[in-house]
């Protein structure tokens, strides 16, 4: 006789298969709700989008309506995932994490389209008659009284439902979740961060501009004009110095002269930290003002540089602003063509007259060396001239402020923008803002940069492109603190060098030997690079071994100085060759605790040139752990400068491919490029954290 009846087994499997549809059903309905959620997010996300392209257009009932149409959007997202369906999924063991992931990015979006709703009706108090931002006019006057509205705007805008739905979300686990759940986590995290270092740095800028502009009392700086055709590492050999000066809002400039004029080839050294007096004494940087910039750090490099402008004039400056040509092109989009005198000019066919905003780089960094020949007095007369019409029309101020306020950040973010202030409180400021020239991962993590300085006075670093590869390995030596962690790197830069070795004024294609400190002329291996590279790294960074492109050992010097590692090589590259030479480097690292997973976040800093470089990066977890998340932000910013490999079209960013173990990104910069990997422990690792509970070890 059957232990169960036929009738009891029927039941059985009646009540089985209903619970199976009852769960099918539920679990239907859930992704129904799930996909009409994530179709309101990213309409809500372009919806936000708008709206902040209209504020920079200083378009406020555009803004409005868009800011609108986010808040509904958000409106329908949270409807979708209310009810009893979704109490229960984010009380059910099986899927409460996909549940409260989801959740919590629809909190995000909501947040983000409340403080929208804040924002865009403040927006009218800082526009002028016109409608647009009232912060400069055809009076050479910024309207300091419209920063400080605008202070107060930024001050009073609530930001901690965004605050607090941001670390809701970022405090659930990135595993086990379905791959568009993960992209939607990725994204509503993202479009908070953006949005809270956006508003933070609004109010650091609008607190401190005021006195950056002579509210108070005057102010002057050192504005220091350098040359990405031969590069140092602050961006470029100072060619032109000159002073902007502030009262009141008002700019006036006054030079530029040539900065041979202001010194002898050496002069008597400057008060330095020892640190910089130790490592570059070998190019007299305390006293050689055209060598004075070979540290990348704009910080400790600035002090250095106004006081040898101080020992040469006796005035005594309130901060330094370095620009390049490439900032001088991306600023003069939004003021126009440049003039030059026409008798500067004369019997001259291949400069253009005037000077189109989009061939200013390429004229001032290559064509004039062409047409006028090295050292001569013509072409020094006619950079001068064209760097004099670039900033009249800037300090006149008959441009859109919104239009200038985009290229300014553009040049910000690539470093060919850099502002040091004499003052801490706004020197802080300015390192908050990324714009000091500081070598620092932002706001944290680790950090890994190459410099170069050109070792030959050449003008050839905007033809020769530089590359960089990474293999990068986390290592956590001990299981049970896995924040204690290693990462151990193999470090390979690589130089293509496609001059000829004849055709070209001397000036561009020439190699001295003597390296920089030397005030000869270039002579002789016509074509060849030579380069004064520097791998820097966290100060606690050892230096396993160096080998050049064939595997045989180079001579490296390592020193440190500002709380990094720094490793040298010389290298040259002939004509037309490519050349390479790698370093392995091993050191501690951060990881952060997030919840039961850890986060590495690796900075790669970007020294200030004229054309990007070419990045090739591979990191790998620590064995036991996986990565579940990784996001790649920087890279790209601005467009072509027309000069050499420089084809950037757009704020394309590099790419990013996330695996199991390992990830890899590739591409071409022009700015420093962060990686954040989210870790999570392995499968067999996270089985033995469960026995080891059950067990009671």
């Amino acid at each position: 006789m059957p232990l169960i009846s036929r009738s009891r087994r029927r039941a059985f499997v009646v009540v089985a298969v209903s619970v199976g549809l009852a769960i099918a059903v539920w679990l239907a309905f859930m992704v129904l709700d799930a996909l009409a959620a994530r179709d309101a997010l990213v309409e809500a996300r372009a919806a936000l989008g708008d709206v902040r392209e209209s504020l920079g257009n200083a378009e406020v009932e555009e803004a409005e309506a868009s800011a609108s149409h986010a808040f509904d959007a958000t409106v329908r997202a949270g409807a979708r995932i209310d009810g009893p369906v979704w109490w229960l999924a984010r009380r059910s063991p099986v899927i409460r994490r996909t549940a409260l992931t989801i959740t919590h990015a629809v909190g995000i979006a909501t947040a983000a389209a409340d403080l929208s709703g804040d924002v865009v009706p403040r927006a009218n108090e800082l526009l002028g008659p016109d409608g647009e931002l009232a912060v400069a006019g055809g009076d050479g006057r910024i309207d300091l009284e419209s920063i400080r509205r605008a202070e107060g705007v930024l001050q009073e805008l609530g930001t901690g439902a965004l605050e607090s739905s941001y670390e809701a979300l970022a405090d659930t686990p990135a595993t086990l979740l379905p791959a568009s759940v993960l992209d939607g986590r990725r994204d509503a995290l993202e479009l908070a961060g953006q949005t809270l270092e956006t508003i933070d740095d609004a109010r650091t800028l609008t607190r401190v501009l005021p006195d950056v502009l002579g509210d108070g009392e005057e102010r002057r700086y050192l504005l220091a004009i350098q040359n990405s055709a031969e590069l140092r590492g602050t961006g470029g050999l100072i060619g032109f110095l000159g002073e902007l000066v502030a009262t009141q809002g008002r700019v006036e400039f006054r030079g530029p002269i040539d900065a041979s004029e202001l010194e002898p080839a050496t002069g008597p050294p400057v008060q330095a930290p020892d640190e910089f007096e130790e490592r570059y004494a070998h190019v007299e940087a305390t006293s050689f003002l055209k060598n004075v910039n070979v540290d990348p750090h704009l910080p400790m490099t600035a002090p250095v540089l106004l006081a040898l402008y101080a020992n040469a004039t006796g005035d005594v400056l309130d901060g330094v602003i370095m620009v390049d040509p490439v900032a001088l092109q991306i600023i003069a989009r939004a003021t126009g063509v440049v003039d030059v005198p026409d008798e500067l000019l004369e019997g001259v066919e291949d400069l253009p007259d005037p000077l189109p905003p989009d061939e200013l780089a390429r004229v001032v960094m290559f064509d004039a060396y062409q047409e006028f020949g090295g050292s001569s007095e013509e072409r020094d007369r006619y950079l001068a001239a064209v760097l004099t019409s670039a900033f009249e029309r800037l300090i006149v101020m008959d441009w859109d402020p919104t239009v200038m306020t985009r290229r300014i950040g553009i040049a910000g973010a690539r470093r060919h923008l850099q502002i040091y202030s004499a003052r801490e409180d706004e020197q802080r400021a300015l390192e908050s803002l990324g714009v000091a020239g500081a070598m620092q991962p932002r706001p944290w993590g680790d950090l890994l940069a190459m410099s170069a300085n050109n070792a030959a006075a050449n003008k050839q670093d905007v033809h020769v492109g530089h590359g960089a590869r990474l293999d990068l390995t986390l290592r956590i030596p001990v299981p049970d603190r896995p924040t204690d962690a290693e990462r151990h790197a193999r470090f390979e830069v690589i130089v293509d060098n496609p001059l000829p070795s004849s055709g070209l004024d001397p000036y561009i294609i020439g190699s001295r030997p003597g390296g920089a400190g030397s005030d000869s002329g270039p002579t002789g291996a016509p074509g060849l690079n030579r380069t004064w590279f520097t791998v820097w790294s966290p100060s606690e960074t050892r230096v396993l071994a160096g080998r050049d492109g064939q595997d045989q050992p180079i001579s490296v010097t390592t020193g440190g100085i500002h709380d990094q590692t720094a490793v040298d090589h010389y290298l040259e590259t002939p004509s037309r060759e490519r050349r390479s030479f790698e370093l392995d480097l091993s050191g501690p690292i951060e990881l952060r605790r997030d919840g039961p997973d850890l986060r590495y976040r690796l900075t790669l800093w970007r020294q200030a040139k004229g054309i990007p470089d070419d990045i090739e990066v591979l990191i790998r977890a620590p064995r036991g752990w996986e990565v579940a998340d990784a996001s790649l932000s920087g890279g790209r910013q601005g467009g072509d400068t027309g000069l050499g490999t420089d084809v950037l079209d757009g704020p394309e960013e590099p790419t990013l491919e996330r695996h199991r173990g390992h990830v890899t990104v590739r591409g071409e910069v022009n700015t420093d490029v962060v990686i954040e990997l989210r870790l999570a422990r392995g499968p067999m690792q996270r089985l033995g954290d469960r026995l080891t509970s059950w067990l009671g070890w």
